[in-house]
């Protein structure tokens, strides 16, 4: 007990340390400093106007601080920009100077600084002797207003101590010594214990899961204009609730008139022209004869918007829809896991376990979707999660009937788990339609099982199989009847008449963007940056001539989740995962994932958000090769060294995937406050 409290204490003043010292050099760096308040000269495009400045000319938007002379540390501006609706924006300036080596202006670099960001204001000269003088250029549109509150030359960056981030420093520390190699966290098998520890590794599991969710409710939470949108498309299935509550599925939009009347209202710069009111309200709709219709599945609006409305009155958060789903899929992750080490890895620790569990949760796009809750994202959102659930009751019921198989006595339970299962799986058609093709995950899970019967037909496999089939079929008769009554098809899912960047209709099947697709989804290297939150879209480049639909994404998923290179080490243990089973599961999964990608770039696309439709995929895989390659390691040093790629891999990867969700959310734009006190965490 003594050694852990003597750990702790270090691990506080670590943090202490790293907290007051290196995330406070700027502080030590200019605490020699005379600051020296200075007054400048506006330039020509500046119009001065009750206290304030009105930028009347884009290219002579600046001040000038002449007659410096100084060498200059830091540089303080305090300025307030607002657009021209009034509204609060983000500063942007270029700065330049003069100095003893350099008599013309030259760039010294880009400063933004928001109002409630003090931190921001702050920037770190690096001239050629002596500055002689500044010269800042705003880039701001015209008519924007300015208000710059003080200036300072050789400014003191004051000390300032966040609570958030010495806890966030201590969290980290305190978790690389719970899972270091030597970590005892790996002594303890998972689900091998007496009744008391087993009680023990329950609660520590639901208080992590909690703690995680309670995470991704924060997050949800951060971007306000997802929070509640204000664009009219993104209230689709809210809109859809109140059609169903007045028996109908078509959404209740005006204009429908103007497009019916268009040679091709699918033409998407034609109906922007013609029908611009109309083109933004129907945004992302399906448009058939003369109605508008949801062609996002109808799942999500059966679990959450119908009832809630039918219930309350109310419209459901399309927020609050995504937070659930993340939430589910955490928990999902973690039974999945469990089923996972309970029907092939029995002997893994309650360590590996969790490490597995976090880290499979939270780098499979979940992140995204909490910092980025858009309706888009709440058909695969949905879907994942039915998706891991379903796997995890197939596995359960997959070891259920190994016991019957043993015991000779049938167990009720394996039923019931294979039917929910199959549910689960059946509902991703109505929650996006790729993910059917997991369906087939099925055969590799049961196949050894099923053949190991000394009997193949009998009584309880027809069972077995009715109840395999029943979700399936109740399900597609839903989603087909739904189909039917709205665009005339049981298998019309109404994608070809989206009212979208490009005209469906005519978007045909092309053997020329499946490089692409591959390649920006799987391999492209992502394009890093040392500017926060050090990511950028990565650039597409092609010699395809076509149409290429695409929305920034941040490098292929093999480089931004770098755990995904063990992939290729399943030759290593080729034979072990046969012998499970678990070798065409790989293949499978590593082929369902290359399909789901090109299908979508293909049917869509090349959309970052597509990712989470096939990431789960192959992390999923790479999680049973690097399994197998642990209980496979010869002595424990090999094991150590297994446990030290898993944890590089994994948090390297979790803190890509965390910047691309900061990146990819727009918090920039749609919650600026937001982006700047986690920036502000970093520097």
């Amino acid at each position: 007990m003594k050694k852990i409290v003597k750990s702790f204490i270090l691990m506080i003043i670590l943090s202490l340390a790293v907290e007051a010292v290196l995330f406070n050099c700027k502080f030590f760096f200019s605490c020699s400093s005379n600051p020296e308040k200075v007054s400048f000269e506006a330039g020509s495009g500046i119009a001065e106007e009750n206290g304030s400045y009105i930028i009347k000319d884009y290219n002579n938007s600046f001040i000038e601080i002449k007659g410096i002379n100084k060498d200059i540390k830091y540089f303080y501006i305090d300025a307030e920009c607002s657009d021209q609706r009034g509204y609060e924006d983000i500063c942007n300036m270029q700065i330049y100077a003069v100095d003893e080596g350099n008599s013309n202006y030259y760039k010294l670099g880009k400063l933004e600084t928001y109002s409630s960001s003090e931190r921001s204001k702050y920037v770190r000269i690096h001239s050629y002797g002596k500055v002689k003088s500044l010269r800042i250029v705003f880039d701001a549109d015209t008519n924007s207003e300015l208000k710059l509150n003080d200036v300072v030359i050789n400014a003191k960056v004051p000390f300032s101590f966040s609570a958030i981030r010495f806890l966030l420093v201590l969290l980290f520390i305190l978790l690389i010594y719970l899972f270091k190699p030597s970590s005892e966290i790996y002594s303890y098998k998972f689900g091998k214990a007496s009744s008391k520890r087993f009680l023990k590794q329950t609660v520590i599991v639901a208080v992590i899961i909690i703690l995680n969710i309670s995470v991704l409710y924060g997050m949800s939470k951060t971007n306000a204009s997802f929070v509640d949108p204000p664009w009219y498309h993104h209230a689709q299935y809210q809109q859809l609730a109140h059609s169903i509550s007045h028996g109908k599925v078509n959404l209740d939009i005006d204009g429908a008139e103007i497009l019916e009347k268009m040679e091709n209202p699918y033409d998407t710069e034609l109906r922007e022209q013609e029908a611009g009111s109309v083109n933004h309200k129907a945004w992302d709709t399906a448009y058939f004869q003369g109605k508008f219709y949801v062609y996002f599945g109808i799942v999500p609006e059966l679990i959450f918007y119908l009832p809630y409305f039918a219930l309350t009155g109310n419209d459901f958060s399309n927020s609050a829809a995504i937070f659930l789903c993340c939430s589910g899929i955490v928990i999902a992750s973690f039974y999945l896991m469990k089923k996972i080490i309970n029907r092939y890895f029995v002997n893994t620790s309650f360590g590996m376990y969790v490490f597995l569990s976090v880290i499979f949760a939270n780098s499979i796009g979940t992140l995204h979707m909490a910092f980025y809750p858009s309706f888009y994202f709440l058909p695969i959102a949905s879907a994942l999660m039915f998706t891991l659930f379903g796997l995890a009751f197939w596995l359960d019921s997959a070891e259920k009937w190994r016991q019957e198989q043993e015991s000779g006595t049938r167990n009720i339970g394996a039923l019931i788990s294979l039917s929910i299962g199959s549910l689960c799986m059946a509902l991703t058609a109505g929650c996006r339609p790729q993910f059917l093709i997991a369906s087939f995950l099925i055969f590799p899970i049961f196949w050894k099982i099923l053949f190991n019967e000394k009997k193949l037909f009998t009584k309880q496999n027809y069972i077995k199989a009715f109840c395999i089939a029943v979700p399936y079929i109740i399900v597609a008769a839903g989603v087909m009847y739904y189909n039917y009554i709205r665009f005339g098809s049981p298998f019309d899912f109404g994608a070809n008449y989206n009212l979208t960047t490009n005209d469906m209709t005519l978007r045909k099947m092309n053997l020329g963007r499946i490089p692409d697709a591959l390649f920006m989804y799987l391999f492209q290297l992502p394009n890093l940056s040392l500017v926060f939150p050090f990511i950028k879209s990565a650039p597409m480049q092609s010699d395809y001539f076509g149409k290429t639909i695409y929305e920034a994404t941040y490098g292929g998923v093999f480089f931004t989740h770098i755990f995904l290179l063990i992939l290729p080490f399943a030759a290593k243990v080729k034979k072990q995962l046969k012998d499970k089973g678990l070798l065409s599961f790989v293949l499978l999964g590593v082929l369902f994932a290359v399909i789901i990608a090109v299908a979508d770039a293909q049917m869509a696309g090349i959309l970052g958000r597509y990712t989470s439709d096939f990431t789960w995929l192959l992390y999923l895989c790479a999680v049973l090769v690097f399994l197998q390659l642990f209980h496979s390691a010869e002595n424990s040093a090999k094991r150590k060294r297994l446990i030290t790629v898993m944890l590089v891999c994994g948090v390297c990867g979790l803190v890509m995937d965390l910047l691309i969700a900061i990146a990819q959310s727009d918090l920039y734009y749609y919650s600026t406050e937001a982006f700047f006190a986690i920036k502000n965490l970093f520097i």
